[in-house]
């Protein structure tokens, strides 16, 4: 495997490190791009997801509230993944690596 090569200098490598860890948490509509949604699930948009799921997720602490095996029942039976991690987990991958190519990393 061929290691990456880098082209700009340490202190320009840290500044690119220090805007990446100011990106901060991300959001599920950014995470569930319509994009995401269409290629990975039987829905065109997160909110599409959630009205037809019938589960309250407007915010982590609903999220937190769902039973984790009626949640991830709706996932398998509606996209790619067997639970919401791992859907979540794949979208959260998608957008951390957009954003350090974005950055040029």
């Amino acid at each position: 495997m061929a290691k990456a090569e880098f082209t700009g200098n340490l202190s320009d490598l840290i500044d690119k490190l220090d805007t990446l860890s100011n990106y901060g948490d991300i959001d599920a509509f950014e995470a569930f791009s319509d994009d995401f949604m269409i290629e990975n699930t039987s829905f065109k948009s997160f909110q599409e997801f959630i009205d037809t799921s019938g589960f309250e997720m407007e915010n982590n602490e609903q999220l937190e509230l769902i039973s984790k095996t009626e949640l991830d029942g709706f996932v398998r039976a509606n996209t790619k993944f067997e639970t919401y991690k791992e859907m979540s987990e794949t979208a959260g991958k998608i957008v951390l690596k957009k954003r350090i190519d974005d950055l040029g990393l």
